[in-house]
């Protein structure tokens, strides 16, 4: 985002909110050449507590306009409220408005037409305004407290998309992480799921998802679909399912352990050959060596040829996740239909 896109955001969100252009202008610290004149010397701009120097564009200039002291200035409990405690939306030639966290989706899928300005604020502590550049239709530069959100909706909705059907049953911290839990998993839809988690995660640890999972609102949660897995991820379900169906502490900590205990012992041998990445998990989740479900492990082990053996590892590699979420499923339904079946007896 070039200096000049940066100024004109400045001086457009200034002029929407009602700060008329002056008669000579001057040259302002923030802003560099302004529309606006003189509102007060940049010494009394900054202030103690000002963390947003680098987005200064004149840092040595002695003024400050009247528009970027509008932007700045203020404090909590003024009547308006400072700008940096609110989302703005500003178009060219309107009154800016103030939307709601709620109403930020909303603008991103429909964006005004012409030329604007949108600005996020997460903490209502930052100038947000100061990262913010000029938007259209087509390509928004969306200021936010530690960044300019590149958004383009031709490229970016269906991260928006999925990011809101996620939230139909994460929080925005697992999504932003990428931590799911297996009966989050299995109870959005394996499949689903997978689709959703492979838009999410080309944008993770992005600006864009950060925004993305603040303003996204909670999407409905459709029927389950069954997955359609390969012959080695099936081989790789089994296989976790029976170390878990033997582990002791599934047993005993049931909740923690598919909301995470397992995937994470699980990511810490999945790389390693397959017999030492079952021993060392085994292990590590107490499972019981005289439970069927232990002997049943390994007799698979012992019957699978090398081929086999490669695509399992690479399964176990690639989808962590997605295997315990269908093995968790697995346990859920096996044990649904042996009750059901005790019930019809």
């Amino acid at each position: 985002m070039g200096a000049m896109s940066t100024a004109a955001a400045r001086h457009l969100v200034a002029i929407s909110r009602g700060v008329p252009p002056g008669v000579t202008g001057c040259f302002c610290v923030c802003c560099g050449a302004s529309p606006f004149d003189r509102g007060r010397s940049a010494d009394l701009l900054q202030g103690g507590t000002f963390s947003d120097a680098p987005s200064l564009l004149a840092p040595s200039a002695i003024d400050a306009c009247a528009g970027c002291v509008s932007l700045l200035a203020g404090r909590p409990g003024d009547d308006p409220p400072p700008l940096r405690t609110l989302h703005c939306l500003a178009v060219e030639g309107q009154p800016a408005l103030y939307p709601a966290t709620s109403e930020l989706a909303a603008i991103l899928r429909a964006p005004p037409l012409g030329r604007f300005v949108l600005i996020w604020t997460a903490s209502h502590k930052r100038h947000a305004v100061l990262r913010a550049g000029i938007s259209t239709a087509k390509r928004m530069l969306v200021g936010g407290d530690e960044a300019t959100v590149e958004y383009c909706p031709a490229s970016h909705e269906r991260i928006l998309d999925a990011v809101e059907a996620l939230r139909a049953v994460f929080g925005s911290d697992s999504i932003l992480a990428g931590n799911y839990a297996a009966f989050g998993v299995a109870k959005f839809g394996a499949q689903r799921w997978a689709e959703c988690e492979a838009l999410v995660a080309s944008v993770r640890g992005s600006p864009l998802l950060a925004m993305l999972c603040h303003i996204a609102r909670k999407g409905e949660l459709l029927p389950r679909e069954d997955y359609l897995i390969d012959p080695d991820d099936e081989r790789a379900v089994k296989l976790l399912a029976l170390v878990a169906t033997a582990s002791l502490m599934r047993a005993e900590r049931g909740k923690d352990f598919w909301g995470g205990i397992f995937l994470h012992r699980l990511e810490r041998v999945r790389r390693l050959p397959l017999a030492t990445a079952v021993s060392r998990l085994m292990a590590s989740i107490g499972t019981s060596s005289i439970a069927e479900a232990t002997q049943e492990a390994l007799v698979m082990l012992a019957e699978m040829d090398a081929d086999v053996v490669a695509g399992v590892e690479r399964s176990l590699r690639e989808r962590p996740t997605l295997l315990v979420a269908l093995a968790y499923d697995q346990i859920r339904t096996a044990k649904a239909a042996k009750t059901k079946a005790k019930e019809d007896k």
